[in-house]
């Protein structure tokens, strides 16, 4: 049996943040289904069973041996060309990628099937490999306290990340998935609180939002005040655990905002299923509309 081993971390290597190493996960879970065969986690940047358990999964674990081949690709069309084929001469395979390849490998009958296909992917993801340990599901509790949750996830990007604190590797410098104008970022988040009076609201951002608006203003918000760690390019990482936490509350949310642009809010879109609704820039302007699984999940037909 192929051991199928995703592999995120390693030094001059591509890997991306949280949402991006969660897409090649459910990838190389896919190919398991396809190919029977078994997954392994190499993650190398840092200690990730601080904060979930995945101890079955943990490449480390095991004394692996064999023929072992490795593709590290991040091109959607070079991928669909290499996994096409379903079958591999080797005894285990190295991916490191964070595109969505379960497209290429399953034969999908209609739509719905690719939606329900991943929907059910990356539920599997939290409730079978990484489980969140009893210290950050304790405080997940705890915040949600039987309420039910409207999310709001937004990715402003490195520019702005990097202005708060000087702690990004490598920022991407032309990258504004909301744009750059902040009284068009404080209007679109004014307008989504306003839109839904009454209910409990978690929000989360890559940048500190307190400095652009005075979020304590109203009662219904749930809102860290800390320092945004990507776990990637940030140089800081001691407030890791804020990220998970943050990502898992977006996974419990009954209603999302998200930012179309980051792996980080789509894939817990994709979990939630329901009620999504996607934050896009054009042309500067914020632009909210109704989000689909085929949309989140980058299905090319």
């Amino acid at each position: 049996m192929i051991n199928i081993i995703y592999e995120c971390g390693l030094p001059n290597t591509l890997s991306g943040g949280f949402g991006d190493r969660l897409m090649g996960i459910a990838s190389c879970l896919s190919l398991c289904d396809k190919t029977n065969s078994n997954l392994l986690i190499k993650w190398d940047d840092f200690k990730l069973n601080e904060f979930f358990d995945y101890e079955k999964y943990d490449y480390y674990k095991y004394n692996i041996h064999g023929k072992t081949e490795k593709i590290v690709n991040h091109s959607v069309n070079e991928l669909k060309d290499i996994f096409s084929e379903n079958s591999f001469d080797c005894e285990n395979l190295i991916i490191n990628t964070n595109q969505n390849i379960w497209q290429f490998i399953h034969e999908f009958e209609n739509i719905q099937k690719y939606e329900d296909y991943s929907h059910h992917l990356f539920k599997r993801i939290f409730e079978e490999i990484l489980k969140p340990n009893k210290s950050i599901q304790n405080k997940i509790d705890n915040i949600i306290n039987k309420n039910q949750l409207i999310g709001i996830q937004l990715r402003l990007g490195d520019v702005f990340m990097n202005e708060e604190i000087k702690q990004i590797n490598r920022p991407q410098f032309n990258h504004f998935p909301l744009g750059n104008n902040i009284e068009n970022i404080k209007a679109l988040i004014d307008v989504i609180i306003n839109r839904e009076l009454g209910k409990k609201i978690f929000i989360t951002s890559d940048i500190n939002l307190n400095k652009i608006i005075d979020l304590k203003k109203f009662k219904n918000i749930i809102y860290f005040d800390e320092i945004p760690v990507h776990i990637e390019r940030s140089t800081n990482k001691n407030n890791m655990e804020k990220c998970f936490i943050d990502f898992l509350l977006l996974c419990q949310c009954c209603k999302l905002f998200i930012t179309y642009q980051s792996n980080f809010g789509r894939i817990p879109a994709i979990i939630v299923n329901k009620n999504l609704f996607g934050i896009n820039n054009v042309g500067n302007n914020l632009i909210i509309k109704d989000l689909t699984i085929k949309e989140l999940a980058c299905k090319l037909y």
